[in-house]
Formats: C-alpha cells, sequence, structure tokens
C-alpha cells in the first residue's frame, strides 16, 4: 500500500457509498486518468472486489494494473469497476454475506459497470475463479456479447477458463491478451 502523491491524487475520480471515510463499505468507480494529451484510448478493468485504494492511498493489485494497462495499452485512462462493490481485501469474507450484503443492496452496480464499458475502448476481465458467486460474472459476460466493438481482453485464464485475478501475478504477466466470449 503507498500513498498517492499530490500530482496523482489530481488524476484519481472514485465513487463511494459515502463521502465520509469511516463509514464507507462500498466502492462503486475508480478511474485514474494520465494527463497526456497524445492519448486517447480508455479501458475499463472488470475486478472481484475493491480492496483499499482511495482518493488517499493505492493498494499494490491496483497500481501495478493501472501502470500495465498504461504501458501495454498506452490508454489516457483506467476505469476500475467490480463484481461486487463490498470493500474487502479478504475475498474470502465475502462470500460469507448474502448477495444483497455484498453488492450494497445498489441495483445501479450492474449499470455503472454497463456505463464504463460502454465509454471504453478495451475491457479486461480480472475477477479470479470467485466470479462465478452469484453468477455476477455471467450477467457482465451477457452484458459483453452485446458491445461486439470492444476488445474483450484478460491477464490470462484459470484452468476452467475464468480470467485470473491480477493480485498474485508478477508484473512480468501483466500483459492484456484477447478473451474469447464462449
Amino acid at each position: 500500500m503507498r500513498f498517492w502523491s499530490e500530482e496523482e491524487k489530481e488524476n484519481v475520480n472514485v465513487v463511494f457509498d459515502t463521502k465520509l471515510k469511516s463509514k464507507r463499505k462500498y466502492r462503486y468507480y475508480f478511474e485514474y486518468a494520465w494527463s497526456e494529451s497524445s492519448l486517447n484510448k480508455i479501458t475499463t478493468l472488470i475486478m472481484l472486489n475493491p480492496s483499499k485504494t482511495d482518493e488517499d492511498v493505492v493498494d499494490p493489485t491496483i497500481d501495478k494494473c493501472i501502470n500495465a494497462i498504461h504501458r501495454h495499452l498506452n490508454c489516457k485512462a483506467v476505469i476500475i469497476v467490480n463484481l461486487y462493490p463490498w470493500i474487502t481485501p479478504k475475498p474470502t469474507e465475502l462470500f460469507k454475506l448474502n448477495y444483497k450484503q455484498i453488492s450494497g443492496g445498489n441495483k445501479n452496480n450492474m449499470e455503472i459497470i454497463e456505463k464504463s464499458i460502454a465509454k471504453s475502448d478495451y475491457a479486461i476481465l480480472a475477477w479470479g475463479k470467485d466470479g462465478e458467486k452469484f453468477h455476477m460474472n455471467h450477467k457482465v459476460l451477457r452484458l459483453l456479447e452485446q458491445q461486439k466493438e470492444k476488445e474483450i481482453m484478460c491477464f490470462g485464464e484459470t484452468k476452467f477458463g475464468h480470467p485470473v485475478h491480477p493480485g498474485r501475478l508478477p508484473d512480468s504477466m501483466l500483459i492484456p491478451q484477447p478473451f474469447k466470449l464462449k
């Protein structure tokens, strides 16, 4: 975990369930945009659930993902949304709760995912094997099937064909590659 520099903070846009840091349970949207005017592509990264990244700190997984995406796809912005917006650094805790609890009771999460994909050139799937819980991955995959012009990618696939979660991958393996919708 590291703190954003003052310059980096200007590039962060994040949406939570509340502005009060001590009361936050859900992060619905995170965006990091570079100020380089020559860049014009946007990537949406769809992960399982948010960890600790906010307007002040960035967790190691998000840090390495945004840097890898910028390096390999030369994007002006990376948007990060999650199948489940409940904030926890331990995904195992996620599934001790019911669907309403982990989704924030917010029917708008899917709408936020949809809008993020719509304004992006690339969609990178990165939710790992646990994306199947509550079948949210299937909803996102159906949505992507309708987005024919989007380039769908991942950082690799599990042995069961799920898009791998980047958390334990070394930086050298964080290379976006095509993901075939089945």
